[in-house]
């Protein structure tokens, strides 16, 4: 019989060790490569949604800035519409025949006007008032500029100039109709 030298036997063994080991490596990497794909895909998926997650990140800090401008800017609207004291007719009077001091004009007239069918925002309600005076144009004009820069919101729709045919005066006719608004808290 052949025997081999322990030489021999101990590189037999050694290459034969070595086959077994290298075909589990290639048998571990073809079970676990499907495996190790799978996880893959699935770590460029969560990868994907946590980049999404982050831009929607940025965009809700953006919108939380946006409502905090729009809320500052509401309360400034606010601010510039009358209280609810300020709108009674008699009061109203009150601020137009200061205006009219102030610009030398002479009012005839502050009727409120009823609207029907305005297209206005549910929190805000409008009134309307036909204003009638005369002065000089001059004084007119800075009444109408009292009127729009007035710190509470008044709304100059429309307004006519007609002039005054009377001798030897400088008068003229102005016909204007004016909204405020009210802001209704909920």
């Amino acid at each position: 019989m052949f025997r081999l030298s322990e030489k021999y036997l101990l590189i037999l063994t050694v290459t034969v060790s070595g086959l077994i080991a290298l075909g589990l490596v290639v048998l571990g990497y073809f079970h676990f490569h499907e495996k190790i794909e799978v996880a893959s895909q699935s770590l460029a998926t969560l990868k994907a949604e946590i980049e999404q997650l982050y831009e929607k990140q940025k965009k809700m800090i953006e919108l939380e800035k946006r409502i905090n401008t729009l809320r500052v800017e509401l309360n400034d609207a606010r601010e510039q519409l009358p209280t609810e004291e300020e709108v009674p007719y008699e009061v109203f009077v009150d601020k137009m025949v200061e205006f009219s001091y102030a610009t030398k004009i002479k009012i005839y007239s502050v009727v409120p006007v009823t609207k029907t069918g305005a297209l206005v925002p549910v929190a805000f309600t409008p009134t309307s008032y036909q204003l009638d005076a005369t002065g000089g144009f001059y004084e007119l004009m800075n009444f109408i500029y009292y009127l729009e820069s007035y710190k509470r919101f008044i709304k100059v729709i429309s307004f006519k100039i007609n002039p005054s045919f009377s001798v030897g005066e400088n008068k003229h006719n102005l016909n204007v109709l004016i909204t405020t608004y009210t802001y209704k808290t909920k």
